[in-house]
């Protein structure tokens, strides 16, 4: 009997333990992210392990995302923890990831593969900040991430991700993105005078920000977040009837009044037939460098009753950190080891990723 002996302990080929091979997996990514639960999808099915009798191992790993970070990791700690005197000769990964297409027409979103709105109802609950966390957090999971900024009137994206080109112009009637940190963006503050309000009517707007979406030449993107402006009018409008949104995320403090505008916003999701993927609770307390003290200025659990109250997930909760503030007022990178809550916002990234695969596919919505 050919036997195979992972952290020292045999069993039988002919009846491969999918329990030790998810420890030994476990392991392989808590390598690579230590700081991330990646959850129960991450269980095998007997089917998902191949141990061949000449070998050769073949492992199914579900993951929220493409990463071949995540597969090239898997294989190093694998090919570790397999040593010569055991009966692995090959190892190979296959990355299974369940694609969430957005059907669309538009030739410049014909390789998006998912559309996320973040949004929040209310201005200053810090949406923005988390649609950029959120986009970073799901690039260093190895995905494919762009951002929009469709907050006409208010565009934040230009200090957020320090960006200081314009888009390009291809054929006289595409964008080619500016990139950010690897990450094709577009944003309202590339394309207005700095400092210049734009006084522009709702369908001006809800014409700007279609343009932008539909004629910006995207790429192949497994993820492109779309950073919502405040409230429930033109704009939101125009996205959920014209594109199909794979998902939103919601983003509030646990202030009551953030969270009665959060509502309005859930409810308009939910009219449109937008799956909620998610509450983020943002500025969830501050622990005080001197003395450790930890105090909740906006209050506590507001996030976490909101969700229950949605029958959404609670994806996280940030609390306040200022050397995350200073990155994003400064453009910096926001997940290095100086930012204390950078394990947090990696967290919600895998969350959102897992939710948005257990929700059906979008369906198209008429309005009266």
């Amino acid at each position: 009997m050919t036997t195979l002996h992972p952290r020292g302990t045999p069993f039988a080929v002919e009846t491969v333990k999918t329990a030790d091979l998810n420890a030994l997996v476990r392991a392989s990514l808590s390598h690579l992210n230590p700081e991330i639960d990646w959850g129960g999808g991450l269980d095998f099915a007997q089917d998902d392990l191949k141990l061949n009798t000449d070998g050769a191992l073949h492992i199914r790993l579900p993951v929220p995302v493409d990463a071949p970070a995540l597969e090239n990791e898997i294989l190093r700690t694998c090919g570790a923890e397999f040593g010569a005197e055991n009966p692995v000769k090959s190892l190979r990964i296959t990355l299974a990831t369940p694609h969430h297409l957005t059907a669309v027409a538009a030739e410049g979103l014909a390789g998006v593969r998912n559309l996320i709105a973040v949004g929040s109802g209310k201005g200053g609950v810090g949406k923005s900040a988390m649609a950029v966390a959120l986009a970073s957090s799901l690039q260093s999971l190895g995905a494919r991430v762009g951002l929009l900024d469709a907050d006409i009137y208010g565009p934040s994206l230009v200090r957020l991700l320090n960006l200081q080109e314009a888009p390009g112009i291809r054929d006289e009637s595409r964008f080619v993105p500016a990139s950010a940190r690897g990450m094709p963006c577009m944003s309202m503050g590339q394309l207005a005078p700095a400092g210049r309000p734009l006084m522009w009517r709702g369908p001006m707007a809800s014409g700007a920000l279609k343009q932008m979406l539909e004629r910006t030449l995207w790429g192949e993107l497994d993820y492109l977040l779309v950073d919502m402006p405040p409230g429930t009018g033109d704009i939101q409008l125009t996205l959920a009837q014209q594109i199909p949104i794979s998902g939103a995320v919601l983003v509030t403090t646990p202030a009551d009044l953030a969270l009665d505008d959060v509502r309005h916003a859930a409810n308009m999701f939910l009219q449109l037939k937008v799956p909620l993927l998610g509450v983020v609770e943002n500025m969830a307390g501050y622990t005080c460098a001197h003395c450790g003290a930890t105090e909740h200025p906006f209050g506590s659990g507001g996030g976490a009753s909101l969700a229950a109250e949605l029958s959404a997930p609670l994806l996280g909760s940030v609390p306040l950190d200022a050397a995350l503030q200073r990155a994003l007022d400064s453009g910096g990178e926001l997940l290095g080891a100086d930012i204390p809550s950078a394990p947090q916002l990696r967290q919600i990234a895998v969350q959102t990723a897992w939710q948005l695969h257990l929700r059906p596919l979008p369906e198209a919505v008429e309005l009266s």
